[in-house]
């Protein structure tokens, strides 16, 4: 019959999801939908933090710790390491987490030096204009050189307010985890480089996200994986990972 479809068609239908559309004219078109597909929607972000989330759905964003509105997708995931994150919780180690301060990311020491020679800079101008005006030794260089070295110093030390701010935006956090694996990124430049690790940490609640931890020179340890202990973060940024043998 001239309204029935082939088998050949019927197939096709199938495979498309049922998107076969008869025209006037007699044609078979696909029909498209305005629903996008996961794929095409690409990685999930938090709404609070703005961080890429992990496949696995999650209630909670392992970066801030915010509601990511995924409550009814998210559950307990139990694994082989559920038993050592609780034995981490009940460590006394943990226990004295909340007075540790573990030392911050590089972008806020480099802050912090801006602040410290925006503050020398700025003590410098000051005493140059203030000899200046005491010596009675004014000229067309000097008092302009005292001002510069003034302005210098605020320019300097608003970068080092800024950066610092930036670098401490998201609260510092404490939580058990173990370090299932870790990867690493040489940045070289010139004669010198600095080396980033990413390291791959499972969560209470079976929540695993990487997180970013800045190499500090070739002598300093670095963790290995499988231990478990707490790890300090800031957003995606492992800040100190202590070791409690579970």
């Amino acid at each position: 019959m001239a309204g029935e479809r082939d088998p050949g068609l019927r197939a096709l239908d199938s495979f498309l999801g049922g998107r076969l559309e008869r025209t006037p004219g007699g044609c078979w078109n696909e029909t498209m939908s305005d629903t996008p597909t996961a794929s095409a929607q690409g990685p999930k972000r938090c709404s609070n933090c703005k961080a890429l989330l992990p496949e696995t759905p999650v209630s909670i964003c392992p970066y801030c710790v915010m509601p990511v509105g995924e409550g009814s997708e998210a559950q307990d995931q139990q694994s082989k390491n559920t038993p050592r994150l609780a034995k981490v919780r009940e460590s006394e180690a943990f226990a004295s987490a909340g007075e540790m301060s573990p030392p911050e990311a590089p972008a806020f020491q480099h802050g912090s030096r801006l602040t410290g020679s925006g503050w020398m800079f700025v003590t410098l101008g000051v005493l140059w204009v203030v000899a200046d005006l005491l010596l009675e030794t004014v000229g067309l260089m000097s008092m302009p050189l005292g001002y510069l070295l003034v302005l210098v110093g605020i320019i300097q030390f608003v970068r080092g307010v800024s950066m610092r701010k930036q670098a401490t935006s998201h609260a510092l956090l404490s939580r058990p985890a173990v370090i299932l694996s870790r990867r690493s990124e040489v940045d070289l430049r010139g004669f010198s480089g600095t080396t980033t690790y990413f390291f791959e940490l499972e969560l209470e609640q079976g929540v695993i996200a990487e997180f970013a931890y800045p190499g500090r020179g070739p002598s300093a340890d670095v963790y290995s994986n499988n231990i478990s202990g707490i790890a300090f973060t800031r957003g995606s940024t492992l800040l100190e990972f202590k070791q409690v043998r579970t």
